[in-house]
């Protein structure tokens, strides 16, 4: 019973993990294209990215990456917490 409820665990463990990783990736794009901006260039990036930055600009790419990973590590902190 044991080893069954810690497999469970390591399972609900990648949300939080993967919740943290968003957070860092929104802030290594919002100080990457801070960098590009600085130096003149055009920002390049994934489709997807470029539609949300016409939109927003820089700032707006940071809040969503943030408000999700915030949105997963909370969600699998309650989770861990439940099991």
């Amino acid at each position: 019973m044991h080893i069954k409820n810690f497999v469970e665990k390591i399972h609900l463990l990648w949300v939080p993990v993967i919740g943290v990783a968003f957070i860092i990736y929104g802030i290594y794009l919002f100080l990457d294209i801070c960098t590009i901006e600085t130096a003149g260039q055009p920002v390049r990036m994934k489709k997807i990215l470029q539609v949300i930055y016409n939109l927003g600009g820089k700032q707006t790419i940071l809040v969503i990456f943030e408000l999700t990973g915030v949105i997963l590590l909370v969600s699998g902190i309650q989770q861990l917490r439940r099991k």
